[in-house]
């Protein structure tokens, strides 16, 4: 729609307004792209946010679907994609698109905590394995020191069996001192 074929939609929307009505709240404009009449009034009900003429040029009314459809040919005319509401719904109403966004958030949230979790579970991996390490140096340096004074390797079995053989051994270096 060119500058001129909208300053003329809005000349023809501005004649064709509502009056106010007689509540002392004022009229909220209707959202509809281009429209600058005042919301029809709700009965009882939620805050109407279109006002329910009839646009000048296609004759559909303005409602909360004609305003989404206007969106997106506009969105289409300039070649970007249509914005969507500020807040759809309203507060404390329900609404796919702010459950999407809910759905959205804890599901990046997972991602984040399953990232955590696996980092976590790398580092004790890591340290795992450097103990692991360090316990077989360690069991190395003391074989070789028990070789070195003539006692025989530890089994690698359990430690159990490491300390029987140590009682073993000590046995035998006192039997063979001949106390």
């Amino acid at each position: 729609m060119s500058a001129a074929g909208r300053e003329a939609y809005a000349e023809v929307m501005t004649e064709r307004s509502l009056p106010m009505t007689s509540s002392s709240q004022e009229a909220s404009t209707c959202r509809y792209p281009g429209c600058t009449n005042e919301a029809r009034s709700g009965e009882g009900g939620p805050e109407a946010k279109y006002c329910g003429l009839p646009d000048p040029l296609s004759g559909t009314p303005h409602t909360a679907l004609t305003s989404f459809r206007r969106r997106q040919e506009l969105a289409a005319q300039s070649g970007g994609v249509a914005e969507p509401e500020e807040d759809p719904g309203g507060p404390g109403l329900w609404h796919p698109r702010r459950r999407h966004r809910t759905d959205e958030q804890r599901r990046q949230q997972a991602e984040a905590d399953a990232e955590e979790a696996r980092s976590a579970m790398l580092a004790a991996d890591a340290q795992l394995t450097e103990a692991l390490a360090a316990k077989a140096a360690t069991e190395q340096e003391l074989d070789r020191a028990r070789k070195a004074r003539g006692l025989r390797p530890t089994s690698g079995g359990s430690m159990l069996d490491d300390l029987a053989n140590d009682v073993y051994d000590a046995m035998a270096w006192l039997l063979d001192r001949d106390i």
